[in-house]
This record gives structure tokens, C-alpha cells and sequence, in this order.
């Protein structure tokens, strides 16, 4: 048997002959190393490689490909267990890089789910105007919340791209083939399961859990009447797992403790008053109260105990104060966009690009610019959105428009080029560009 291998290993022939799914399941994993890794719905796809610097990312395929060869070399030897460790290595290595930046990157989750949103309100945008545009598919919004922790899951699933899903599950199926065909299938399933734990622990995964815990512990606190044990729960929480402070929902809950707490004129409270007033719909008490934030000094209620923020907490808060009201400010400007009064309208878009980089105001403020004739307007808007937005059908409109605005302003040849710019992103039903096409 041992010289079989031997020869096995000898001649490349026989070992693809003997093993032909490794070899593809290792491909797989070296393909998905370098596929994409994060996925936006706007922003587009970024590889292994764009997320790390060169040689870190060179040192991990490097790794990778010495972990993938150690495998091979251990199942042509029939080291079984030595296999099981190494299958185990590659998994660890490649669900550490996923959650990275994924399950433990606070800006790529924020980010992913606030284009998420963006997508469905841009589409909004475009209805409202009866522009019928190249873009079909509208993506599902996804909640972050602060108390359901398969939210974070669905979220991590939807950052990543097709390229870490795929390496993870071949790397997987490595690791369950290892501890199948392993001779002794006990002993590799329990040492596979304390180095899992230990991969739990040390990867923070277990932190997060705490976290999801304290923070469910901190409301039963609360609502039992016991505020400044919940308030020190939720601080806990945000210092286990500093990615909620990015979700929706914990920086809210935050300041709905303070605004009880401490009363409607605490300044940690008032994201709680800016969030019920978005919710009843008044949108003029949100632009008061934000007025009130910028202009007044605020009197700040200071408990000896638990009334300090740890300055994450309070960005968080403020960062969704000025999501509110910049929202607030775009669902004035679609009315005004419905009632065509354009001037009233692109005053309130303006106002919520003053608080948030708004990627709807920005294509609000586009079509704006094209149905009032402030072509120039319209193409430097036009170049700075294509600069951020690389979704295909979303890019299709963008050019379609710029197209139009060229077209208008007396640049036939480059309002050709754009609209067979939009028409090769997204042909499918994309009639605006075909008709400016076929215009120029």
C-alpha cells in the first residue's frame, strides 16, 4: 500500500485518475479565494484582494494553497487524522476571513443594508417620475435589528459574495470528507469539535452570543423597572459587540433608556423623539427637533453612574439621528417629486445630501436636474454617481439619463456613446436608451 502511494504521488496521472473530486473541490476553493468576497447591491463586487493590502492577501493564498497540497499529500499517505487537522485549518482560515468582513465588520453591514434600502427608494424615485428604467430586480431590504440575532446572519450572507460562499462550502465538504473516511471517526469527530470551540472563543463569535444575551437580559431589567442595571447591560453589550452599534435598532434602544431615564431633553434622547415622529409621519417635528440639536446648547441631565456614553455609543446615536432626518428630507422631497414642484423638492434633497452621502437624493436630484434643464448640473451629478454605483441595470439608468442631458445640451456624439454605454450594461427592456439611441 505504502508504495502505491509513493507511485501515486510520483505520477500526477494516477492521482487525478484516483482523485479526481479533490481536485476539483480544492480548485473550487482556490477560485472562490479569488472571486468576490463582498457584494453590494449598489456599490458592486470587491475581491479578497481589494479588501486586503497585496501582501497580505498574496501570504493567504500562499497559506491556502500549502493547507490544499498538505491535504492532497495527507490523503494519498492515509494520515487520516493528520487530514482531519488540516481540513479543520482550512475551514477555520476561510470562515476567519468571511467573518471579517462580514459577520465582524460593522461599516460592510451597514453599508450593505442601508443599499438595500436605497435600491427599492431609488426605484421609488424613478416610478414617481414615470421613468421607466433598465433596472428589474429590487432588492429586499434587510433589517438589522438588536434582538434577533439571525438578523446578523442574514445579513453576513447577503455581504458576502458568491466567491467566499463558495470556498466556504467546498472547504466544508473537505472537512466532512476527512472525518468520514477518517479511521478512527470517533476520536477525529471529538478532536474536530474542541477545536471548533476554541475557534468559537477565540474568533469573538462567542463575545457576540454574550452580547445578544445581555442585551435581551437588559430589557427584561428595564421593563421590570430596574433602569440602571439595564443601562449597564447595554453599555456590556456595546463593548462585546461593537457591531451594534452600526445595526438600527441598539442605538435606538439606547436612546429610548435615556429618554425614560433621564427625560426628553437628555441628549442622548433625542433619537428616540426623532424616530417616533419619523414613524407618525411628522416630518416638520423632525426638522424642528434636528434644528434644535444644531443651534441650541443643550442641557445634558448627568447621572453619577450611567448616564457616560462610551463615544462609539454616542456616534452611533448621532449617526442615526442624522439617517432620520436625512431620510425625513427625502420622503418631503419624493411628495414635492409626485406634485412635479420641482424647486421645493430639490431644496429638501439638497438639505439630506447636507446630513448623509444620500445615493436617492443624488438620483432625485438627477432627474430633477434633466426635467428642468440644468443639463451642466445633470452631467457632473450624472460622473459622481457612476463613480459610486456599479450595480448594472442601476449604472444603465444613470447612463441613460447622462445621455439625455448630453443629448439636450448639444453633444450628440457623446449622448450616442452614453446611451450604447447604458445598452451594453443592461439591453433587456432598456427602452429609454434604445429611444435616445435611436434620437442621436
Amino acid at each position: 500500500m505504502r508504495l502505491f502511494n509513493q507511485k501515486i504521488l510520483l505520477l500526477p496521472g494516477k492521482f487525478l485518475e484516483n482523485f479526481p473530486m479533490l481536485i476539483v473541490a480544492c480548485l473550487l476553493i482556490f477560485m472562490g479565494l479569488t472571486g468576490t468576497w463582498i457584494s453590494f447591491p449598489l456599490s458592486g463586487e470587491v475581491g479578497l484582494k481589494e479588501l486586503n493590502s497585496s501582501d497580505i492577501y498574496s501570504q493567504t493564498k500562499w497559506l491556502l494553497l500549502t493547507l490544499l497540497g498538505l491535504y492532497c499529500v495527507t490523503t494519498v499517505a492515509n494520515y487520516s487524522l493528520i487530514r482531519v487537522l488540516v481540513s479543520l485549518g482550512i475551514l477555520c482560515l476561510i470562515l476567519y476571513l468571511a467573518m471579517h468582513f462580514s459577520f465582524f465588520s460593522g461599516e460592510n453591514i451597514s453599508q450593505y443594508t442601508q443599499e438595500s434600502k436605497a435600491f427599492r427608494e431609488i426605484q421609488h424615485v424613478f416610478a414617481l417620475n414615470n421613468t421607466p428604467n433598465a433596472g428589474r430586480s429590487v432588492e429586499t431590504a434587510l433589517a438589522f435589528d438588536a434582538f434577533k440575532f439571525m438578523d446578523r446572519i442574514s445579513v453576513t450572507l447577503g455581504v458576502l459574495g458568491w466567491g467566499a460562499k463558495l470556498a466556504i462550502i467546498c472547504s466544508a465538504l473537505l472537512f466532512l470528507y476527512a472525518i468520514m473516511r477518517s479511521s478512527k471517526v470517533v476520536f477525529s469527530s471529538t478532536i474536530s469539535v474542541v477545536v471548533m470551540l476554541f475557534f468559537f472563543v477565540g474568533s469573538g463569535i462567542g463575545d457576540v452570543s454574550q452580547a445578544y444575551l445581555k442585551i435581551n437580559q437588559g430589557v427584561r431589567n428595564f421593563t421590570q423597572g430596574a433602569s440602571a442595571e439595564a443601562m449597564a447591560q447595554f453599555n456590556e453589550a456595546a463593548l462585546l459587540d461593537p457591531v451594534l452599534n452600526y445595526s438600527n435598532g441598539f442605538p435606538l434602544l439606547t436612546s429610548y433608556a435615556y429618554f425614560t431615564t433621564y427625560g426628553p431633553e437628555d441628549r442622548n434622547a433625542y433619537a428616540y423623539r426623532i424616530s417616533q415622529e419619523f414613524v407618525a409621519g411628522e416630518f416638520s417635528s423632525v426638522f424642528a427637533l434636528n434644528s434644535y440639536i444644531q443651534n441650541s446648547a443643550l442641557k445634558t441631565v448627568v447621572s453619577a453612574e450611567f448616564n457616560d456614553l462610551s463615544l462609539p455609543q454616542k456616534v452611533a446615536i448621532q449617526r442615526i439621528e442624522k439617517r432620520l432626518v436625512s431620510n425625513a428630507y427625502n420622503r418631503v422631497g419624493l411628495l414635492y417629486l409626485w406634485h412635479q414642484e420641482w424647486a421645493q423638492a430639490e431644496q429638501h434633497f439638497l438639505m439630506a445630501l447636507r446630513l448623509t452621502d444620500s445615493l436617492v437624493a443624488k438620483i432625485a436630484l438627477l432627474t430633477i436636474y434633466n426635467t428642468t434643464k440644468q443639463y451642466e448640473s445633470c452631467n457632473i451629478l450624472s460622473d459622481e454617481i457612476l463613480g459610486k454605483i456599479h450595480n448594472h441595470s442601476m449604472s444603465a439608468d444613470i447612463w441613460t439619463t447622462k445621455g439625455e442631458c448630453l443629448s439636450a445640451s448639444g453633444y450628440p456624439s457623446e449622448a450616442r456613446s452614453a446611451f450604447q454605454h447604458s445598452i451594453q450594461l443592461d439591453g433587456d427592456k432598456n427602452y429609454r436608451a434604445v429611444k435616445g439611441l435611436s434620437g442621436t
